[in-house]
C-alpha cells in the first residue's frame, strides 16, 4: 500500500488514463533497463508486506477487481513481439527455477473444473497458435529438446497408469480427414519401425478390441489405388511360410548342379525359386493348387495361376511350373532342360 502523501489516495481512473496515454509508445533503450535493474537491486520496498510473514497482502480478497482488459492484453502482447532472452538470460531463468521451483504452486493440483476452464480457454480461435504452423527450424529444435527429455521409471509408470481405463472421446470426419492429409506421405525410418515394433512387442488384442476394429470396417471398400499398394506391400514382405517336402527336393537338385538360386524372390507371384537372370520357378502343389490329373479342379485359382505366368512372361521372365505328383515320380521336364 502506499505510504507518505499517497497513502489513501489512489489515482482517480481519469489519472489512471492521463498516465496510460503519457507513456504509450515509450520504449526504454537497454542501456536504460539496465540501469533501472541496477538501482533496484537490494532496494528495500517497507509498502510491499505481502510476502512477510503474519502480514496481509494489500490485494487479498480483491479477486476480479484488476483483470487486464482485452485491449491491455493485446497491448501487452504487441510490446513483447520480437523480443527475445539471451542464451545468458535463459541459463539463469532455468537455474533459478530448478533452485526455488514454483513455490505457490508447489504440491497444489489444479481442480477439475480450472482444467475445463483451462482447456476451453486454449480452444479454436482462442489458441495462440490457431492458423498457424511451425517452422521446419521450430520443429526441429522441438525434436531436440524431447530428444534430450528423459522420463524416469516411476513418470512412466505414473503417465501410464492416469491414462489407464480413461476412454477417448470419438473423432469427427473432419478430424479424421485432418489426420489423414497431415500423415500422408510420411516415410518412417528402420530404426523408427524397430522401435515401433518393439514397443507394441507382446501386446495382444482383446477379444472385445478385435469385434469393434471388424463392425468399424464393415462394408468398406479399398479403392483400386490402395488395393496396387496393398498388393506391393505383400510382395516386398518377407515370407514366413515353411519349406515343403517337394520345394526341398528341387533345392537339393539345385544345389547338387551348382545352380545358385533365391528363395520367394520379391516379385509377381513370389516364386518359391529364382535364378538371375531371368527364371522362375513355382513348385506347385496337386491340391492346393488344383491339379486336374490329379482330379482337382478350381477355375478360380487355375485362372489366377496362369495370369501370373502370362503377365511374369510378358515381362521378360521365363516361368517353369512343376507339379507335386511330377516331383514324386521323378519327372522335371522344364527342369531338366535347364540343368543340361
Amino acid at each position: 500500500m502506499p505510504t507518505g502523501i499517497y497513502q489513501h489516495k489512489p489515482f482517480s481512473e481519469e489519472t489512471r488514463k492521463k498516465l496510460s496515454l503519457a507513456h504509450m509508445g515509450f520504449i526504454h533503450s537497454l542501456e536504460a533497463k539496465k540501469k533501472m535493474r541496477l538501482a533496484h537491486q537490494g532496494m528495500k520496498k517497507p509498502w510491499v508486506k505481502g510476502w512477510q510473514k503474519g502480514n496481509t497482502p494489500w490485494n487479498k480478497g480483491k479477486k476480479g477487481l484488476y483483470k487486464l482488459s482485452e485491449e491491455t492484453k493485446q497491448k501487452l502482447s504487441l510490446i513483447n513481439i520480437g523480443r527475445k532472452h539471451s542464451e545468458e538470460t535463459k541459463k539463469k531463468i532455468s537455474e533459478a527455477h530448478k533452485k526455488i521451483g514454483i513455490p505457490w504452486r508447489l504440491g497444489q493440483k489444479h481442480s477439475e473444473e480450472t482444467k475445463m476452464k483451462m482447456s476451453l480457454a486454449q480452444k479454436g480461435e482462442k489458441n495462440h497458435m490457431w492458423g498457424k504452423k511451425l517452422s521446419e527450424e521450430s520443429k526441429k529444435k522441438l525434436s531436440e529438446i524431447q530428444k534430450r527429455i528423459q522420463n524416469t521409471p516411476e513418470t512412466k509408470e505414473k503417465q501410464h497408469l492416469s491414462h489407464f481405463g480413461k476412454k477417448k472421446p470419438p473423432r469427427s470426419e473432419e478430424h479424421k480427414r485432418k489426420l489423414g492429409e497431415a500423415h500422408k506421405g510420411i516415410k518412417f525410418s528402420d530404426e523408427i519401425r524397430k522401435k515401433m515394433s518393439l514397443a507394441r512387442k507382446g501386446h495382444f488384442t482383446s477379444e472385445e478390441t478385435k469385434r469393434k476394429i471388424g463392425i468399424a470396417h464393415k462394408g468398406m471398400k479399398h479403392s483400386e489405388e490402395s488395393k496396387r499398394k496393398i498388393s506391393l506391400a505383400q510382395i516386398h514382405r518377407k515370407p514366413t511360410l515353411k519349406n515343403t517336402s517337394i520345394e526341398l527336393k528341387i533345392q537339393r537338385l539345385l544345389e547338387e548342379n551348382n545352380i545358385n538360386f533365391e528363395r520367394h524372390y520379391s516379385i509377381l507371384g513370389r516364386p518359391d525359386f529364382f535364378i538371375k537372370p531371368n527364371i522362375c520357378i513355382f513348385v506347385d502343389g496337386c491340391y492346393w493348387h488344383k491339379c486336374e490329373k490329379c482330379g482337382f479342379n478350381n477355375k478360380i485359382i487355375n485362372e489366377k495361376d496362369a495370369r501370373i505366368t502370362q503377365e511374369l512372361q510378358k515381362q521378360g521372365y521365363s516361368v517353369i511350373r512343376i507339379w507335386e505328383h511330377e516331383i514324386n515320380n521323378g519327372q522335371f521336364s522344364g527342369l531338366n532342360q535347364l540343368l543340361n
